[in-house]
This record gives C-alpha cells, structure tokens and sequence, in this order.
C-alpha cells in the first residue's frame, strides 16, 4: 500500500522467501532450508556438553601437585558435607604430626564447585573443591582446591 504501509498478506515473492532460507542471527549469513526434509544438526558433536552440574573430577585418580592448595583447616559451615566423619579426617586435627606431600596419589571422593545448583555441592570460595582420599595407610583425606592436583592416567 501506499504511504508506507505494509500488505498484511505479503507478495507470493516474500512468502517463498520464508521458505527458502532463514539467516543466521549470529553471523547474518543466509542458509537454505528445504521445509519438507527433517532438521539435521550441522554440527552434532557440538551439542555433547555435558550437563555443567556433573561432577568433573569424582572418582578420578589425581596426584598433589602443590600442597600449598590444601586446607589444613576449614570452617566447618563452609562446605555441606554428606559425611561429617571425613570432613573430621580431612584437616590436621586427624592427620596430628602427618602432612600432605607433593607426588601423593589419591582418588577423589567428593567435589564442591562455585556457584553450583545443589548446596551440597557447592565451594564457598570462586574454585573447585576436591576431597582426595590418599592411598596411604590409615585413611588419609586431603581438602584440595584443583588447581593443586593433576589426574593421573
């Protein structure tokens, strides 16, 4: 029409428009699509992100790498814990004259992320958390941010 409005039904050339390609919000670009075959992802391997809440290092062998990311004494209301029992294990309350050394192997029991969903789960401070259960004699457990250890393969 005229004076700058616009034909609610649309010219059979834009209607095909419609169909014929779609633009990529992100990069402008035009693409065809064909509206009688199933979507197909382009990109399928590209979707495989894990859900972000999993636990990246449980049950995973690490090694300490820098003893100075252990705690050897932690607020107890800073972390949730599951087991009251190891969070007692895991400081030098337990460990008495043993330390932590570097090149200790273990496997994570429990991790506390920042920010995660479930509070027992959560780091009270911006890094990961991890339990490491020493293969030493006597039970030995370790608090450990995660920059301190490296998984062992």
């Amino acid at each position: 029409g005229a004076g700058g409005t616009s034909n609610p039904s649309g010219t059979a050339e834009e209607g095909q428009l419609s169909h014929s390609g779609s633009v990529d919000s992100l990069t402008g670009m035009q693409y065809a699509v064909d509206p009688t075959k199933p979507y197909e992802d382009p990109f399928p391997d590209s979707d495989e992100e894990e859900d972000p809440w999993k636990p990246k290092w449980m049950s995973h062998r690490v090694e300490l790498t820098d003893t100075s990311e252990v705690f050897e004494t932690i607020n107890p209301s800073w972390l949730k814990w599951s087991d009251p029992q190891l969070m007692r294990k895991a400081t030098k309350t337990h460990w008495k004259s043993w330390r932590p050394a570097q090149g200790m192997v273990g496997e994570v029991m429990y991790e506390w992320r920042p920010f995660h969903i479930d509070t027992l789960h959560r780091s009270h401070i911006d890094k990961t958390i991890l339990l490491v259960k020493l293969e030493l004699e006597g039970d030995m457990y370790v608090l450990v941010k995660e920059q301190g250890v490296q998984e062992v393969t």
